[in-house]
């Protein structure tokens, strides 16, 4: 049987988010990625002032997480 990945906290910094509106589309951009997986319930917090976003997320999960957001444009990078 195959070990489960542990989920653990990400923080990532991501650039050119300057409104609600952008924190909004990045934080269901995150959301989509990681229940795409199959998980359910990912918990993603954005912070517009601070350009930082904290999620829980396998190294998988959080590696297709950045792959998406640079593939969307934004300039994302592990905290």
């Amino acid at each position: 049987m195959a070990e489960l990945e542990a989920h653990s906290a990400r923080d990532i910094a991501v650039g050119g988010m300057t409104c609600r509106s952008c924190a909004s589309r990045v934080s269901k951009l995150i959301s989509r990625v990681i229940e795409a997986t199959g998980a359910s319930g990912a918990e993603v917090v954005v912070n517009v002032e601070t350009g930082r976003a904290r999620f829980s997320a396998t190294d998988r999960e959080a590696q297709e997480v950045l792959r998406q957001l640079d593939a969307d444009g934004w300039i994302v990078g592990e905290v």
